[in-house]
């Protein structure tokens, strides 16, 4: 995937940089197989993703499980999360 590779998280629309880094430094890992991992806050998963440009750049979209302050969850962004 053209953008594979770990990602710092240090800004979104809904949370400073204090509630991201919570329990650790925010990031969002892409691998080249497809597979990749996030957390930020207290909630922290793994993604199934698959490549999906935008406005010709390079983009991501992706479904993931993983846990929200230890209690199951999982989801499928309606967004396209893009990098770069």
């Amino acid at each position: 995937m053209s953008v594979a590779g770990r990602w710092r998280i240090v800004e979104t629309e809904l949370w400073d940089s204090d509630a991201l880094d919570l329990v650790g430094p925010a990031f969002i890992e892409f691998g080249k197989d497809r597979a990749g991992s996030f957390g930020c806050i207290a909630v922290q998963g793994w993604m199934d993703c698959r490549e999906a440009p935008r406005d010709e750049c390079p983009g991501v979209e992706f479904s993931w499980e993983g846990s929200d302050d230890c209690d199951p969850a999982s989801g499928h962004p309606t967004r396209r999360s893009s990098a770069g």
